[in-house]
């Protein structure tokens, strides 16, 4: 009771201003942390990959290749790219071409070549390989489903959040890597 006698309307002020100001801290950090998440999300990168086969009566318009396209809201920067076939890393796009495609004549061709630090602006999609002609068609699409080619993306945002992009032929898988 002593204790309340003491307490004067200016201490009671000078107690609840302190509490007030405690609490509109702690509320501005919890604003801020919202805000940075709301800020990351809408920088978010998604990359996909897929086939596209196409087979008419005439073999020379027949084709088969691969796309990739940033399905996100912000671009996506290629930080590594793997390609493997049957188990072996690839050195390059045209590598993957010969070693699907040695029995036969090649008309394979990179459309586009993927590097580290390409950027993939938000909605873009590029052809990235494509096999042309009867046989060549009909190699990289048994390749394709066969599960022969594997292909590991890496990427991230412009805020620096990787992600890795694992593709084989009906087996898709994105892993969110860091932070």
């Amino acid at each position: 009771m002593a204790f309340l006698k003491r307490l004067t309307s200016d201490k009671i002020i000078a107690i609840m201003a302190t509490v007030i100001s405690i609490c509109a801290l702690f509320t501005s950090v919890y604003q801020v942390r919202i805000e940075r998440k709301q800020q990351y999300a809408s920088m978010w990168p998604s990359l996909h990959i897929y086939s596209q086969t196409q087979l008419l009566p005439d073999s020379t318009q027949n084709f088969c290749g691969i796309k990739i396209m940033n399905k996100g809201v912000g671009p996506a920067i290629i930080k590594k790219v793997e390609i493997w076939y049957r188990g072996q890393i690839c050195k390059d796009e045209e590598d993957l071409i010969q070693r699907v495609t040695a029995d036969s004549v090649n008309e394979g061709e990179v459309i586009n070549q993927i590097w580290e630090d390409r950027v993939l602006a938000s909605n873009e999609e590029i052809e990235w390989i494509k096999v042309g002609g009867a046989i060549n068609t009909k190699q990289f699409r048994e390749a394709l489903k066969g599960r022969n080619i594997h292909i590991r993306l890496e990427y991230a945002s412009v805020y620096e959040e990787r992600w890795e992009y694992n593709f084989n032929m009906g087996k898709k898988s994105i892993v969110k890597l860091s932070d």
